[in-house]
C-alpha cells in the first residue's frame, strides 16, 4: 500500500485532494442548510422575498448591504449605528463625515464589514434633534434600497430602527418601546414596498428581543394587503 501511495503520480494525488475537498465543502453546506440559523418568518411577494430574523445584538446572516438609521450629520454613535460602525473597524465614519450633512430621506453607501455585509448604507430617517416621522422613515428606507441596488446589491439587511429613533432609549420602559415599535415597523415596511422590488431579498433584523410579535403581526398585515391588491 505504501509503495502504491509513493508511486502515485502527483497530478492524481492533486485530483483526489480536490475531489475530497469538494465533497467535504458540499457536506458542510448541506449540514449548515439544515441546522444553521433561519428566519423566523418568510413572506413571498411578487417582486421580492421579505425575511424576519431575530438575533440579539449580533448579525443574524450575511447580506450585500445593511441599512443604518442616522441623523443628517451621519454620526454613528449609538444603537445599531454604532454596531455597524464597529463592524467596519470604524472605516465607515470618516467616509460619512466627508459627505455630511444629508437631508432627511437621503442615503449614503460606504464600506462594509468583513464576512457580514458588503456595504453600509446610511439612511437619514430623523433630524438633528432625533425627531422623526413615518414619511421620513419610509423615504429613508426606500432611498437606502435604491442606493444599494445602484451598487448591485442583491440582498439587504434592515435592522429594527426603534431604539435608534427613541430620544432616550436607556430611560424608556418596555411598554413605551413596544408602543413606538409598531408605527416604526409599519413605516419601514411601507418604505420596502415602495422600493418596487429593486432588491429581491430583504432581511429584517430584530436585534433587541421583545418585539418579535409586533414584527410578525405587521408582516402578516403587509402580506394580507398585498394579497388583496394582487387579487383586485
Amino acid at each position: 500500500m505504501l509503495d502504491v501511495i509513493l508511486n502515485t503520480p502527483g497530478w492524481v494525488a492533486e485530483f483526489v485532494a480536490v475531489v475530497l475537498l469538494t465533497f467535504a465543502a458540499l457536506a458542510v453546506a448541506i449540514v449548515w442548510e439544515r441546522v444553521g440559523p433561519k428566519p423566523l418568518r418568510t413572506v413571498e411577494l411578487p417582486d421580492m422575498t421579505v425575511e424576519l430574523w431575530v438575533r440579539e445584538r449580533r448579525f443574524p446572516c450575511a447580506a450585500d448591504a445593511v441599512v443604518v438609521p442616522v441623523a443628517p450629520d451621519l454620526k454613528m454613535a449609538s444603537g445599531i449605528a454604532k454596531l455597524v460602525r464597529d463592524a467596519t473597524a470604524g472605516v465607515i465614519q470618516p467616509e460619512a463625515d466627508r459627505v455630511a450633512p444629508l437631508s432627511t430621506g437621503e442615503a449614503f453607501a460606504g464600506s462594509g464589514g468583513k464576512h457580514r455585509f458588503g456595504m453600509a448604507v446610511l439612511a437619514v430617517v430623523m433630524d438633528g434633534q432625533k425627531r422623526t416621522s413615518p414619511d421620513w422613515i419610509a423615504a429613508g428606507v426606500r432611498r437606502a434600497i435604491e442606493v444599494a441596488w445602484a451598487q448591485e446589491a442583491g440582498s439587504i439587511l434592515i435592522p429594527d430602527m426603534t431604539d435608534d429613533l427613541l430620544q432616550q432609549p436607556e430611560w424608556i420602559g418596555e411598554e413605551e418601546r413596544r408602543a413606538a415599535c409598531r408605527p416604526i415597523a409599519r413605516a419601514m415596511l411601507d418604505g420596502i414596498l415602495s422600493s418596487g422590488g429593486k432588491i429581491e431579498n430583504v432581511k429584517l433584523w430584530v436585534w433587541r428581543k421583545g418585539s418579535e410579535d409586533i414584527w410578525l403581526e405587521e408582516l402578516g398585515r403587509m402580506a394580507e394587503v398585498q394579497t388583496v391588491q394582487a387579487a383586485a
